[in-house]
């Protein structure tokens, strides 16, 4: 190396690039001016010669003059450095040659190889290189906005995947990519890639000391190339992490980051997004009074891994017309998708994500999905996201110990780890950290169009000492076991939502009792919806009973109405029901194979009837008996004449929910009233559902007996037509057990003033209609009703007049008698009775 070039070089920055320690290599490598020349340096790991192309388009007469300048080596390990004339020198590229070591032939003989050695001594075979030409990628310095760096550190800002992660950019004319990352921590980070073939030391990222975040522009990058992110920790280890902030993972477990730019699908769900602004499925205020257009919310959970063929998945976009046409026509009213956030282990069924920016790649790329989420749409079905946030994934490549410390999870291991699991848990108390999962949700809600989150496992979040011992956890700072961190997250994460006046609503899957999940308030955490499994444990659980004896346990079926206005419910049947080998809920019924098919409907109508909305698990429409096993299709197209009948009630059941919005109004007290609740010897239980003019009857006969004479209350005088029987021959029953309008009597029951005499079936759910009556019925029936009054009157001025005789008569006879007393009494008195009975002497 030339004297004038050795004295430029600062060996110390040298040694910092080499030994890969240097976090602000734009200060060093790519050109910089010295006087009025432009000192170039880079560093190529293994590489033998470096050139400097310039192409100068000044040059003499309007000609381009190329110019090649080979670069002195001032490293052995790959630093180059070299001198160009004129300051601010940019217009150039690298031309690098690696040497390629020959492979030596297998076969060779000696008489071969001396034969070679004597040819190489004539003549000197030309050296191999393996060619790269490349910008300098420190030419094309560009640091995130001081504005974005201020918010991304004060936690204030729900939209980081703006500028974090990677994201197309055009520097100077020349196309790439901005990579930023955010590691405070680490010594050293680099983005790597096929594009300068995995090695770290070749492209260190520029640390902004304020924020921790690295960033580095890579010119050349283009759509679906690999990367990840290098990084060195204190005490020198590496690791090849994910970006956090990737749209896009490459397909395969612990795959690259894939580089993901501004999608260009064209919605076609205007109509749809313009009719949800409405904000028509979040819930009115506890105690409002429903209207009349109450909206029905009927839940349809998919998972996508059982939708496609033994052993290949199926590509969502390819699902949506199938699985849009066998939703609508069986009366749901939107599908929620089990968690697809991307995640390492297939077992996990995608509860423990490792990147919640990226969908999984294993049933498409990201158009695929928002095609799925637009023919949803027009088909008028809402989209629903599992979002699982209770932990995350702890593969080497995730978030855990992202820098080398704890970025993300919280570093004390009693608050950090979920010992369930063994998983990483967030530090929702960190402003990084929640903008991270607040920028996650905006990002589905606006990209994806979706309609509505689940927050998993929600109760796993609120409490400290969940599922930990004495001694594994910590109280909070007033000395309680809730985690005060998630509660002000889920608040915050509930108002961004509400806030965005997108007609999004909240589900949280909570069953502590935790006290309030839904509504508005203070102390509520905001949710819109709270899912309840408790309450199909405990039907199951009584409709597990033999019939004889579920007298004994009548209060499992009437306690969930005791609380059934403390929150807006969602009573789900789930995977977690039909996990750990406990079989779908036909197995979980009583009886022999023909009567549990009556529980299950008993079961489904139970949960339609009560107050809340419905959420079913996919198959169990058609009562699939097995245990849900995520690497097991499941299958909708071929079933039993008994399951075929049992899918012919669940799809006129939802369609009945559908057609009658006194079975949507769920948060006034007027929609639901008790006729008896007490009839446990007959195991009958009947209530009303009303909305408006919307009034139905509801008896459910969970004993194994016919009642072909059921006397019951009824709060209206009027007719009632059954409108639903599970015991009907569409249903694999027989005839229907009431054809016939029934007219209410004016004779009381139940404490009404007013009954009717109906045929309740066995293990059967019978659902009549009020009607009032028609003004000429109405004039008939007065016209009767005054008849009978004057007959009434009539009857009552006989008996009146009966009875004022008979009065007059004992009147008549007790004066007579009175009057016969007193003579007889004065005849006595005056001894003139005696006197015509004295004998003569």
């Amino acid at each position: 190396m030339n004297k004038k070039l050795y004295n430029m070089m600062d060996w110390a920055k040298i040694e910092e690039v080499v030994y890969g320690e240097c976090d602000a290599p734009d200060e060093f490598l790519g050109s910089h001016n010295v006087g009025r020349q432009s000192l170039i340096q880079c560093f190529f790991p293994g590489a033998e010669n470096v050139y400097v192309y310039v192409d100068d388009t000044k040059g003499t007469r309007g000609r381009t003059v190329k110019e090649e300048v080979k670069m002195e080596m001032a490293d052995e390990t790959g630093f180059f450095a070299a001198v160009l004339p004129g300051i601010d020198r940019f217009d150039y590229k690298y031309h690098i040659e690696y040497p390629v070591e020959e492979e030596k032939g297998e076969s060779d003989s000696e008489d071969d190889a001396d034969e070679k050695k004597t040819s190489s001594l004539k003549k000197k075979k030309p050296k191999k290189y393996r060619i790269r030409d490349i910008r300098d990628i420190y030419n094309f310095r560009q640091e995130i906005a001081e504005t974005d760096e201020d918010r991304f550190l004060s936690g204030a800002d729900n939209k980081t995947y703006l500028y974090m992660g990677a994201h197309k950019k055009s520097v100077k004319n020349v196309r790439g990519c901005m990579f930023r990352v955010w590691a405070p921590n680490a010594i050293r980070v680099s983005v790597v890639g096929d594009f300068n073939e995995w090695n770290g030391l070749e492209t260190p990222m520029n640390r902004r000391n304020r924020s921790g975040i690295f960033e580095l522009f890579v010119p050349g990058i283009e759509e679906g190339d690999n990367y990840k992110f290098e990084v060195v920790m204190h005490g020198g280890a590496k690791t090849m992490k994910a970006d956090p902030y990737c749209f896009m993972q490459e397909a395969k477990r612990d795959g690259a980051s894939q580089v993901t730019y501004e999608s260009s699908y064209d919605w076609d769900d205007a109509k749809w997004m313009k009719e949800r602004k409405k904000a028509a499925y979040i819930p009115k205020e506890q105690g409002e009074k429903d209207s009349d257009k109450a909206i029905p919310l009927n839940i349809y959970e998919v998972p996508l891994s059982s939708c496609g063929t033994e052993g290949e998945n199926v590509n969502i976009a390819e699902l949506a017309d199938g699985l849009a046409k066998y939703v609508k026509n069986m009366g749901y009213s939107h599908v929620s998708l089990m968690p697809f956030m991307e995640y390492p282990d297939d077992n996990s069924c995608g509860y423990h994500p490792a990147l919640f920016f990226a969908p999984t790649w294993r049933y498409g790329k990201p158009d695929d999905y928002k095609r799925f989420v637009d023919k949803m749409h027009n088909a008028g079905i809402g989209v629903i996201m599992q979002w699982t946030i209770t932990d995350f994934s702890n593969i080497e490549s995730g978030l855990g110990g992202y820098d080398g410390t704890s970025i993300y999870e919280y570093g004390d291991y009693r608050m950090g780890m979920d010992p369930r699991t063994g998983m990483f848990i967030f530090d929702k108390k960190r402003p990084e950290v929640r903008e991270y999962l607040l920028s996650s949700l905006r990002y589905w809600a606006e990209a994806y169009h979706i309609d509505a989150f689940v927050f998993s496992d929600v109760t796993g979040m609120l409490y400290l000492d969940y599922y930990r011992n004495p001694g594994e956890w910590t109280p909070n700072m007033y000395g309680g076991v809730e985690n005060l961190d998630t509660i002000d997250f889920l608040k915050e994460a509930n108002r961004m939502l509400h806030d965005m006046n997108d007609g999004i609503f909240t589900i949280a899957e909570e069953s502590s009792g935790y006290s309030t999940v839904t509504g508005k308030g203070e102390t509520s955490l905001g949710f819109d919806y709270k899912a309840d499994p408790n309450f199909t444990n405990e039907l199951a659980d009584y409709l597990s009973k033999d019939p004889i004896e579920r007298k004994h346990y009548h209060q499992e079926l009437t306690d969930s109405t005791l609380y059934q206005y403390c929150e807006n419910y969602i009573l789900p049947v789930t995977h977690s029901h039909l996990d750990f080998g406990q079989g779908g809920l036909y197995s979980r019924v009583n009886g022999d194979e023909l009567t549990k098919w009556e529980n299950l409907k008993l079961l489904f109508a139970y949960q339609l009837f009560h107050v809340g909305k419905m959420s079913t698990f996919m198959g169990q429409e058609i009562g699939v008996s097995d245990s849900f096993d995520a690497g097991k299709r499941i299958d909708l197209n071929t079933y039993s004449e008994s399951q075929q009948y049992f899918k012919n009630f669940i799809r006129d059941l939802n369609r009945f929910y559908t057609k009658h919005p006194a079975l949507s109004s769920d948060t006034s007290e007027e929609g639901f009233k008790w006729v008896d609740e007490n009839a446990i010897e007959s195991n009958v239980l009947s209530f009303v559902r009303k909305n408006g003019n919307d009034e139905l009857l509801v008896l459910f006969n969970f004993a194994n007996v016919d009642y072909p004479k059921y006397e019951t209350g009824v709060p209206e005088d009027g007719k009632y037509q059954e409108m639903l029987c599970s015991a009907d021959e569409a249903y694999g029953g027989s005839e229907s057990a009431n054809p016939n309008l029934i007219l209410a009597r004016d004779e009381k029951c139940n404490g009404f003033d007013n009954s009717i005499c109906v045929h309740l079936k066995p293990l059967s759910v019978s659902v009549f209609a009020y009607l009032p009556y028609t003004k000429e019925e109405q004039g008939i029936i007065e016209k009767r009703k005054a008849e009978k009054i004057r007959i009434k009157k009539e009857e009552e001025q006989k008996k009146l007049m009966i009875s004022d005789a008979k009065e007059k008569i004992r009147e008549d006879i007790k004066s007579e008698l009175e009057k016969k007393i007193a003579e007889a009494e004065a005849k006595i008195a005056s001894g003139s009775e005696y006197k015509g009975t004295k004998k003569k002497k």
